[in-house]
């Protein structure tokens, strides 16, 4: 008995010391190896283990979920919010020790390119052939991560100078850029890479990894792959970017966009046959802004949805006046749409819409997209301005021979209207394999049904030609530049004189 009683006590301190161990998590102790004696101990020692195992299996699905919520599923490398996490802690560090870091921001180029041509296993190939890259680029103790998409990011920390932090993005552009054989096929990718270093404890790492974005911008606009780094210029031009956008939203809001008008008349210069709106910006302090100080800020902002929605209504609500003017009434008026808003889901909506509440007839209203963004999704273009044409609206192409469009590619197009770009229309008159090309643009044109114009018209003598060639109606200064709804009302219902008479010398054929 007294035996049994030892045995049953050390066994219990045993069981004692396992539960111990197994509650703490300290899975490797080795008491959990150890079996108390007696029948009893097996079965004690069966039933440790397998906690010990199921304990094991959960720690590992807990470091799992861990490491998943931390790293980027495809790359395995750190995604944003630990890189971000990291280069706060870097930031922290090199505050207390005076050393600097870099932040490396590489945007891969052409990416979407191969994803879109080759398929995404390809794209996913490239991914992960770059993240292995990247850490063979960088310096032991260097972080690498992935913000997401084609967006890398490294911190090196520390680094000595600006020139340290600018040969190692150098090195990450060049490696980048190597041959990658996936299966039968090899693809190449370049590295566009923006560089910006700690100051003295001011920037966050927020701000850190903005800069570095910052100065990714302005490699693409110089033409991709290289290393641009953020400066204190960098930093000002943006500035001005975000005060502009605030303007211009705010300019938006309460009307400070004027719309201007050109006639456009026909081809014997004595009848305006169409206005176009041209849309002009007019600070606070007065000063008239034209239109590419504000175009291109609202394409990049995404502002220019908004400013084509502006534009279409107040040109819309200006037919509304004209038809109680005895000069302007029943002309029909071209206003330009952007690519961005013909690709837009709200696009037709936003043509069809203020024409209902104003009620215009839509045969008043000529809708202008260029060549170039036509060309850019033609199937669905073509879908969306067929719908307006079926609404009696006509459609027009502008900068026509600028964009290359193929006759493939016209004759799937509604097109009521060609507009022959100036590039074309100034050198006519001066070159005869020009004025051939001009020539071809408008019996083409005319074989598919559609009218031409000639944009940029300038002297007698481009009129004259350009209206010899076919064209059949004719746009620019020599017969009115761009003005306010007021001065077209005494000045444009009819074409000067001086215009009219050395155009009207040389008819073209009617047709």
């Amino acid at each position: 008995m007294f035996h049994l009683l030892n045995d049953t006590s050390e066994n219990l301190e045993l069981i004692s010391q396992q539960a111990h161990a197994l509650a703490s998590g300290a899975l490797q102790a080795p008491v959990l190896d150890t079996t108390a004696t007696g029948g009893l101990g097996g079965s004690i020692q069966r039933a440790v283990a397998r906690l010990r195992e199921a304990l094991s299996q959960q720690e590992a699905f807990r470091r799992q979920l861990v490491h998943e919520a931390s790293h980027d599923g495809l790359t395995q490398l750190a995604n944003r919010s630990t890189s971000l996490a990291h280069l706060g802690q870097a930031i922290a560090r090199s505050e207390r020790s005076g050393a600097t870091v870099a932040v490396l921001f590489i945007d891969l180029d052409r990416f979407k390119e191969i994803n879109d041509t080759q398929g995404h296993h390809v794209g996913d190939v490239v991914l992960t052939t770059v993240a292995e890259r990247l850490i063979d680029a960088v310096r032991a103790g260097d972080h690498v991560g992935r913000l997401g998409g084609d967006e890398f990011v490294v911190i090196a920390e520390p680094v000595a100078t600006m020139g340290a932090a600018v040969e190692l993005a150098h090195r990450i552009v060049e490696i980048v850029a190597a041959p990658i054989d996936i299966g039968d096929i090899t693809v190449r990718i370049g590295a566009s890479v923006g560089v910006a270093l700690s100051g003295s404890g001011e920037l966050t790492a927020d701000e850190m990894l903005r800069d570095a974005d910052l100065a990714v911008y302005r490699v693409k606009d110089s033409g991709r792959g290289g290393v641009e780094v953020c400066d204190e210029a960098l930093r000002s031009a943006v500035a001005e970017f975000s005060d502009l956008t605030t303007a211009l939203r705010h300019a938006l809001a309460h009307n400070e966009l004027v719309l201007h008008y050109q006639a456009i008349v026909d081809a014997l210069g004595d009848r305006t046959i169409a206005h176009e709106a041209l849309v002009r910006w007019r600070r606070p302090d007065g000063s008239l802004v034209p239109p590419a100080g504000f175009i291109a800020h609202a394409e990049r902002t995404g502002l220019i949805i908004d400013l084509d929605r502006w534009v279409l209504n107040a040109a819309i609500r200006q037919l509304v006046d004209w038809q109680y003017d005895d000069h302007m009434r029943g002309i029909p008026l071209s206003v330009n749409v952007s690519a961005q808003h013909l690709v837009d889901a709200s696009f037709v909506d936003d043509v069809l819409a203020p024409l209902a509440h104003w009620h215009v007839d839509p045969s008043l209203l000529i809708i202008e997209v260029t060549e170039s963004a036509v060309l850019d999704d033609l199937a669905t273009a073509a879908t969306k301005l067929e719908c307006l044409r079926e609404h009696g609206i006509a459609v027009a192409i502008d900068d026509f021979g600028t964009g290359f469009t193929s006759i493939t590619q016209l004759r799937r197009l509604p097109v009521d209207i060609l507009k022959i770009d100036r590039a074309y229309t100034s050198r006519a008159s001066l070159d005869p394999k020009d004025a051939a090309i001009v020539k071809l643009i408008i019996d083409t044109g005319h074989l598919l049904g559609a009218s031409i114009t000639a944009e940029g018209v300038e002297t007698l003598d481009e009129a004259t030609l350009l209206s010899a060639l076919g064209s059949d109606a004719l746009q620019g200064f020599l017969y009115s530049r761009p003005g306010p709804p007021e001065v077209l009302d005494r000045s444009l219902a009819a074409v000067p004189e001086y215009a009219t008479a050395d155009v009207a010398a040389a008819p073209p054929p009617r047709r």
